[in-house]
C-alpha cells in the first residue's frame, strides 16, 4: 500500500529542506574554512620566516666576527647554464676577478642578501605558490665564520602554499632551473 499524497508532499518537502539545509551549510563550511586556512598558512609561513630569520642572523653575526676584511672567493654555480666565479674580496667590495663566466659577482655579503630575500619575498614558482610552493634556499653554513659552503636554491612545497581544499588542480608544468652554489672561501692577509 502507498502513503496518502500529503504524507508523500510532507516527507517530500522535509527531506527537501534538509537537503537544502546541508548543502548550504556545506557551501557556508567550505567558505569559512578556505578562510581559516588562509589564516592558518600566514600564520604558519611567518613562524617559518622568524625561525629562519633568526638562524641568517647567527651566521651572519659570526661572519661579521671575522678577523679579516680580504678574501678570495670562489662560487661554483650548477643550473641549466654552468659557471663559476673567482674574485678578490676587500671590505665587501670585489676588487680583482680572476675568472667570472656567471655575469655579476658577488660578495659574501650578497650571498646573505639573496638568502635573506628568498626568507621575506616567499615568491613563487613560475606555475605559482599553489603548484610549485615558494622559491627558497637551503644553505650550509662554516661552523666557526658563519659564511654559506653552499646554497641549494629549491621549489618548497608545504602546507602553507598548499590550495584549499587540499591538493594542486589544473597545474601547468612549466619549468624553471634553480641554480646550486659550492662557495670556497680563503681568508688573505
Amino acid at each position: 500500500m502507498g502513503q496518502p499524497d500529503g504524507l508523500r508532499k510532507k516527507r517530500l518537502l522535509t527531506l527537501t529542506y534538509v537537503a537544502l539545509i546541508t548543502c548550504g551549510l556545506g557551501i557556508a563550511i567550505l567558505f569559512l574554512g578556505k578562510g581559516l586556512w588562509k589564516q592558518a598558512q600566514k600564520m604558519g609561513a611567518s613562524w617559518t620566516v622568524a625561525n629562519q630569520l633568526k638562524e641568517l642572523d647567527t651566521v651572519r653575526a659570526k661572519w661579521e666576527a671575522r678577523t679579516f676584511t680580504r678574501y678570495r672567493l670562489v662560487i661554483e654555480t650548477t643550473s641549466l647554464r654552468d659557471c663559476r666565479e673567482d674574485v678578490e674580496v676587500k671590505d665587501e667590495v670585489v676588487t680583482t676577478i680572476f675568472e667570472n663566466s656567471c655575469g655579476a659577482t658577488r660578495t659574501i655579503t650578497d650571498l646573505f642578501n639573496y638568502v635573506e630575500s628568498t626568507i621575506t619575498s616567499r615568491e613563487c614558482g613560475p606555475n605559482g605558490c599553489e603548484c610549485d610552493g615558494v622559491i627558497s634556499v637551503e644553505a650550509a653554513y662554516h661552523p666557526q665564520l658563519g659564511y654559506p659552503l653552499s646554497m641549494h636554491t629549491y621549489l618548497k612545497k608545504d602546507w602553507t602554499t598548499a590550495p584549499y581544499p587540499l591538493g594542486p588542480f589544473g597545474c601547468l608544468l612549466i619549468g624553471r632551473s634553480l641554480p646550486d652554489d659550492t662557495i670556497t672561501l680563503t681568508p688573505l692577509k
